[in-house]
């Protein structure tokens, strides 16, 4: 099981088009009697592709991720990432990340929880933390950033 890695916390249009292609596949389609071949895309394996390209590094392993090695990943490796990915989307907030890693035993550190939060005065939500480009977790069970990944 790693325990280190490190998210982007967007896909570039290079990164979605390439784990569209992979995810395809030509099968036989039958047409007015005749075997056509249609490409079809699997949305599952795209969003593991698109998983896999939003990995930045997971533990000594330099992103994106291998489709084939993300399939050995152990399960709790995957749901930590999955929760990343979530909070990298939008579909998370910091205090939910922070109870979801409660519940498997592990804590964000503040610098994720903090994340858009601008505590001084005239602040606005959202001003602070916005130049973090990748989100991740250590090996103690923190959170860590990367500055300037993209």
């Amino acid at each position: 099981m790693y325990k280190a890695f490190t998210l982007h916390d967007h896909l570039t249009a290079g990164m979605i088009m390439e784990a569209k292609e992979q995810a395809e596949k030509v099968v036989p389609f039958e047409h007015n009697g005749r075997s056509v071949p249609v490409v079809v895309e699997s949305p599952a394996k795209l969003g593991a592709l698109m998983l896999c390209q939003q990995v930045a590094s997971i533990g000594p392993i330099a992103g994106p991720l291998e489709y084939g090695l993300f399939a050995t990943l152990h399960q709790d490796d995957l749901d930590i990432l999955n929760l990343y990915a979530d909070l990298a989307a939008g579909a998370l907030d910091a205090k939910a990340l922070s109870e979801q890693l409660s519940e498997l035993g592990l804590h964000a550190s503040p610098e994720v929880t903090h994340r858009g939060r601008d505590d001084s005065p005239g602040g606005e939500p959202g001003d602070g933390g916005g130049a973090a480009a990748a989100k991740g977790h250590d090996d103690t069970g923190h959170s860590s950033t990367e500055d300037g990944a993209a």
